[in-house]
């Protein structure tokens, strides 16, 4: 006998009662707690898991702790960022774009800003308030949330999923439900929760995973300009990235020198093209423009000019 064999039996011979669920969420993060909301309040019976003691602990570090929820640039420009095809999420955006995040948690206690860029804060600075919000949202309707309870494999049946296995403080246990939502994220912060366990659950259901590798993230340099300039934050100057001494992308905005290279916002929007690139063992080479608004004449007129002055 199994661990498993005298919970549960997903043939419908022994047990085939209806399913005590018809939804199970997997992981309380941003996602988990919209996906499970939604389902309750379309109607379902909605379970949602999370194996940390908390819900939305990745969460609560976004934006240096204050949450950048979102941007409000129209829709044609979020999906030139997203890569390397944004096809798939077209749709999605068109259901359920930026505007309805952020009426959302405004009508739920969330006030938000807009900063420079169209960046979108809570006015409190406060990434708890973004999951308060959140939390009192999805609470209004009839979700039942288990912390500790920690996936461990996807139940299918007849090409389709059936339920999940779990382990939590009370050992092994099988769940039956109609439909199972996946939101664990990414591989991104381990000690979050966040250390890819979706990838092999979506994958024993038959997905491909594309192998993961770092973006949005700071980079390490050589030599030690960096760690001579740590703490200098630039802002208005543009950074261009040059693979095998071609230039082939830039971005215009804040970065900032760290112990150990660079970071900021279009340093994190570059890094993915320079790890792919490093990946394939090519040059890579970043050049900063301190005032991209001035050609040479105009830059050695106001070095003149601020040299005569003082």
């Amino acid at each position: 006998m199994t661990e498993f064999e005298n919970l549960t039996d997903f043939s419908g011979g022994r047990d085939a009662t209806p399913p005590p669920y018809d939804v199970i969420v997997v992981g309380a993060g941003a996602a988990g707690i919209l996906a499970a909301g939604r389902a309750a309040e379309l109607g379902s019976k909605v379970l949602l898991l999370e194996k940390m003691d908390r819900a939305g602990r990745k969460l609560l570090l976004t934006g240096k702790g204050r949450c950048n929820i979102t941007n409000t640039a129209p829709l044609d420009e979020f999906l030139k960022h997203i890569h390397p095809n944004s096809r798939f999420i077209r749709h999605a955006f068109s259901r359920f774009f930026s505007d309805d995040i952020t009426r959302l948690l405004n009508e739920n206690g969330c006030l938000t800003v807009i900063e420079r860029g169209g960046r979108v804060f809570p006015s409190s600075n406060r990434s708890s308030d973004v999951l308060n919000s959140l939390m009192q949202w999805m609470t209004r309707h009839p979700v039942e949330i288990r912390y500790r309870h920690k996936v461990t494999d996807l139940v299918l049946q007849d090409g389709r999923v059936a339920g999940l296995k779990i382990h939590s403080t009370r050992g092994h246990e099988m769940i039956r439900a109609k439909s199972v939502i996946l939101c664990t994220g990414g591989m991104a912060y381990p000690a979050t929760g966040s250390n890819g366990d979706g990838y092999s659950l979506a994958a024993s259901a038959g997905h491909t995973i594309e192998t993961p590798r770092p973006a949005l993230v700071p980079l390490e340099t050589a030599g030690d300009m960096a760690p001579r300039l740590q703490g200098l934050n630039l802002k208005n100057v543009r950074a261009a990235v040059w693979i095998h001494g071609k230039k082939t992308q830039d971005a215009f905005g804040e970065m900032l020198f760290t112990e150990f290279g660079i970071s900021g916002p279009i340093i994190l929007t570059l890094s993915r093209l320079m790890v792919d690139a490093l990946r394939n063992n090519a040059r890579v080479e970043l050049s900063i423009d301190l005032k991209p608004a001035l050609d040479e004449t105009k830059l050695d007129l106001r070095l003149v000019r601020d040299l005569t002055a003082n």
